[in-house]
């Protein structure tokens, strides 16, 4: 189980073996209706927008005080925009002051689509 003080932008995360027995499941069904992950999420999530945060369906292993999403891109974004898009999408759905993490994940599972993972720590 990974805590809030073992995030940095350099560590590397894995999912509960039953989470990850259903990713790869979920990855075999995109690949059976002939699409690629990252058209298939371009289709799903980014159809009619530029970006948007989803909660992670497959997540890392977290302590349950974070929370995991994604926030997923048409482009790359800099670090000042991805900071102001998750300020936003957290005041709206959380309307309290959180703490979150971005992780530049350099080891994409889905390497042609922008994804920024983000963590938010629910605390006290």
């Amino acid at each position: 189980m990974i805590h809030w003080k073992d995030i940095d932008s350099s560590s590397k995360f894995r999912r509960k073996k039953v989470v990850e027995g259903r990713y790869l499941i979920y990855k075999e069904f995109v690949h059976s209706m002939g699409y690629t992950l990252s058209e298939w999420l371009k289709t799903v999530y980014l159809s009619h927008r530029n970006h948007l945060i989803v909660k992670n369906r497959f997540p890392y292993n977290f302590e349950k005080k974070i929370l995991h999403y994604v926030l997923f891109s048409r482009h790359n974004l800099s670090n000042y925009k991805i900071n102001y898009i998750v300020k936003k999408f957290l005041k709206k759905n959380f309307n309290r002051k959180l703490h979150f993490k971005i992780h530049y994940n350099n080891d994409k599972s889905v390497k042609d689509l922008e994804h920024y993972h983000i963590f938010v720590h629910l605390s006290p």
